[in-house]
């Protein structure tokens, strides 16, 4: 029983904390709604798709040297990422 345990404690939904559930329902709306209702899927499905990924329970995606992390180092105070974001949805809409 206590191996039992200790590999519920070592799974992802033991630490899945209500802010978390909240963000991934809401993200897997967002989800829906770009897929099955067409609502703005250029815009919602990488929106959904980040935000479930960054509550991924235990995952740490966010901390010190998380991907996430790394990707905030490099494009924001560089500010590459507003200029990839206005080519990118120019591009799209061309």
């Amino acid at each position: 029983m206590d191996k039992l345990l200790k590999l519920w404690q070592s799974t992802g939904l033991y630490h899945l904390e209500p802010g978390q559930l909240l963000m991934i329902v809401v993200c897997l709306a967002l989800i829906y709604l770009a897929i099955r209702k067409g609502f703005e899927p250029l815009l919602l499905i990488p929106i959904g798709f980040g935000g479930l990924l960054a509550n991924i329970p235990v995952a740490n995606m966010a901390e010190g040297a998380g991907i996430l992390h790394l990707f905030y180092e490099v494009g924001l105070p560089t500010s590459v990422f507003p200029l990839l974001i206005f080519m990118g949805v120019g591009a799209m809409t061309d």
